[in-house]
């Protein structure tokens, strides 16, 4: 078994802090501090900061902070995502295909306040956006394997 120690924080991805499989075998509890987060820039063009309490084959859970004036890379997963806005106003904007290739058209944007929840059906291509001038900060449950 590898040392997941020292692995990059991408390459720790789908495995923080242990597998799945690891995970469910030991059955055991493992506290996860805000400062052990698993931490990553997201984005080939837009840059987001998502910081993961665990990410293995069974759940994606952790943070998203956008800064104002920001958005994401559009994105699709495996695994319905549910967002909650813990700060600022997060606009979601989903799309839908368009025709047979790969390109697809902004449908809707949505408009999501503090204490309010999202929920992104899987393959949904969908960005994030803040146009407010703060900060927004929301927690997200990805679940790939239910």
């Amino acid at each position: 078994m590898e040392n997941i120690k020292e692995l990059t924080a991408l390459e720790k991805l789908g495995r923080y802090p242990v597998s799945g499989e690891e995970a469910r075998k030991n059955q055991r509890l493992i506290h996860i501090p805000k400062d052990k987060m698993l931490r990553l820039i997201h984005g080939k063009e837009n840059h987001i900061l998502v910081s993961f309490y665990i990410s293995n084959d069974f759940v994606h859970f952790g943070t998203i902070q956008i800064p104002k004036g920001i958005y994401s890379d559009p994105e699709t997963h495996k695994g319905d995502e549910v967002l909650f806005v813990l700060k600022g106003k997060l606009t979601v904007q989903v799309y839908e295909k368009d025709g047979e290739d790969d390109t697809s058209v902004l449908h809707e944007s949505f408009e999501i306040l503090p204490e309010e929840q999202f929920l992104v059906p899987e393959g949904m291509k969908h960005r994030y956006l803040n146009f407010s001038d703060e900060v927004v900060e929301a927690v997200f449950g990805i679940a790939p394997e239910l």
